[in-house]
């Protein structure tokens, strides 16, 4: 897909030198503990366990996503995306998720996306700004919602909000769904079985439905 800035194509073959490029994106735009280890992308992408799509400008890679579908459900996670730090606030981002709600609406899936909250930690202007900013390609934000995933580098674990693109069962979603979607992302994404403690410290407290706004 090319738009009048980007070219968007799908990498899945992990000696691609676009590979290494997105790679680059990735390690510079993700903290350590939110990051998998690089050799734990390589093998997801080459196993076709996750999808890979880089934005090209300029004949330069200088944004990337990753998306995994998780198993035997509706749902898609955006693992990451990133874009170069030469290249932030040009609209990369909102053409790259562009791209992706028309590859999740072709599936006849929903995207599920993974955001810090901004009432934890540093930088809340940043994480406030990350939620706006998936707001406005159409996400929506999980209401009352705690999710806490374990940190990728063995600190402290990370509270995040989940946003939903698009809008999912007019703004309702049964809570018993959510916990099963919240068990395999632990399971399939982090590792983590379904008695893992922090998930049990959180995951029963999701009441019977859960609005989104």
């Amino acid at each position: 897909m090319k738009t009048k800035y980007l070219q968007i194509i799908e990498i899945t073959d992990v000696s691609n030198p676009d590979f290494k490029e997105a790679l680059k994106i990735y390690i510079d735009s993700f903290p350590a503990n939110e990051r998998q280890a690089p050799s734990v992308i390589e093998k997801r992408v080459a196993d076709k366990v996750s999808r890979l799509l880089v934005g090209k400008w300029e004949d330069k890679v200088n944004c990337m996503a990753l998306l995994y579908e998780l198993k035997n459900e509706e749902f898609i996670l955006l693992e990451y995306l990133g874009t170069d730090a030469n290249y932030r606030s040009k609209g990369l981002g909102s053409k790259m998720m562009g791209y992706i709600s028309k590859v999740v609406e072709k599936l006849q899936k929903t995207l599920i996306i993974e955001v810090e909250n901004p009432n934890f930690g540093k930088n809340r202007e940043e994480k406030e700004r990350r939620i706006r900013f998936y707001k406005r390609v159409g996400a929506k934000l999980l209401k009352g919602v705690r999710y806490v995933v374990p940190p990728l580098d063995g600190s402290e674990p990370i509270e995040m909000n989940l946003m939903f693109l698009p809008n999912y069962g007019n703004g309702k979603i049964p809570g018993a769904m959510l916990q099963e979607v919240i068990a395999q992302i632990y399971e399939e994404i982090y590792n983590r079985p379904r008695s893992d403690q922090l998930l049990q410290s959180f995951i029963n407290d999701i009441s019977e439905t859960v609005e989104l706004e």
